[in-house]
């Protein structure tokens, strides 16, 4: 009994660790592109033409073929190029091919990613003389609960060239956003040099260069740029629609007094969302209560009635509700002889 109990221990934790014998965090852990416990080595290899294009032409940020070696790992086939702005023409400047780096893993083949990530950032520590100030913001980001790219630190060789300490950080993508967010869908915004100062006015927008073209056929918010502003600019440019000028608690012609829906949903056997539905926006004139009558299935005057809607065309007066049913026609009564002028009954 007590052998086939331990047999049992033996088998069960050897089910939770696994073949590798790695516990499942320690798995994930090591599956991760993002070491915390060493520097990684990062080994890009690409032609010689290629690597000399890179420095000389590093500005236009351009991308070449390479294979990325990830701790021994080989990803073929990858896309590189410069990246940065003062970091970048820092580098160019001085002479030295010590720039920061993307690398886009589905740039040539769309379905390939690598460890979960289309795209890695290898950043050069530009004016840091520690290089950690930027590992070191992110993490006090992610301490305080904002959606932070991964970082790690690797050391970089590019063929036959030491570049030495880089921080490779995680690429804000739909790949980023669904990690920290139920859903990828909507915008993601990069600012620019100038723009991202946020010191931008309506003035500055009136002296844009005709030659500047903007992209207004973006996604905003689940509506194109240029609809909405389209919209906007017809809010503003149309004129106040006037008040009524009808006393308080009174409503305009053609309008019902103000009621209860649930109670006039409840005089019609109805919900009141059914109710409210079948009206319509208030907003946009008075019902149309025919088209509302036959969508509940009831009759017009019915609605009326439970609506409290003015058979005269004028509100009833205040505290009185008008009958539940029309006041008796001028004729005969049953069993009465007609009045004078008046045909007999049919």
């Amino acid at each position: 009994m007590i052998l086939s109990g331990m047999l049992a221990f033996i088998l069960l934790l050897l089910s939770s660790v696994g073949c590798s014998g790695q516990m499942p965090e320690e798995a994930a852990a090591a599956s991760s592109p993002f070491a915390t416990d060493r520097v990684v080595t990062v080994h890009i290899v690409m032609a010689t033409e290629d690597w000399n294009s890179c420095q000389s032409n590093a500005l236009s940020e351009e991308y070449v073929r390479a294979d990325f070696w990830y701790d021994g790992e080989l990803v073929p086939n990858v896309a590189v190029r410069p990246k940065g702005n003062s970091s970048l023409r820092h580098a160019v400047q001085s002479g030295t091919p010590r720039f920061s780096l993307k690398v886009d893993f589905n740039f040539f083949n769309s379905t390939r990613a690598f460890r979960g990530l289309k795209k890695l950032n290898l950043n050069n520590g530009f004016s840091d003389p520690t290089l950690i100030r930027e590992s070191l913001a992110y993490e006090l980001f992610e301490q305080m609960d904002i959606p932070t790219p991964r970082t790690a630190f690797v050391d970089l060789w590019v063929n036959d060239t030491h570049l030495g300490l880089y921080t490779q950080v995680e690429q804000i993508d739909k790949t980023f956003v669904s990690r920290h967010f139920p859903s990828a869908n909507g915008n993601l915004y990069k600012p620019e040099v100038f723009a991202g100062a946020l010191t931008w006015t309506e003035k500055d927008l009136v002296e844009l260069p005709a030659s500047v073209v903007t992209d207004l056929d973006i996604n905003l918010g689940g509506g194109k740029l240029e609809e909405i502003m389209q919209a906007i600019e017809r809010t503003v440019s149309e004129p106040p629609k006037p008040q009524s000028a009808e006393l308080p608690g009174v409503p305009p012609p053609g309008m019902p007094p103000p009621v209860d829906l649930a109670t006039a949903a409840a005089k019609l056997d109805v919900t009141a969302q059914q109710l409210h539905d079948a009206l319509g926006d208030p907003t946009q004139g008075p019902p149309n209560l025919a088209a509302a009558a036959e969508r509940l299935g009831v009759s017009e005057e019915s609605l009326q009635r439970a609506l409290g809607f003015p058979r005269n065309g004028m509100p009833p007066p205040e505290g009185t509700q008008p009958p539940d049913d029309p006041p008796p026609s001028v004729g005969a009564q049953p069993g009465q002889p007609p009045p004078p002028g008046m045909p007999p009954p049919v």
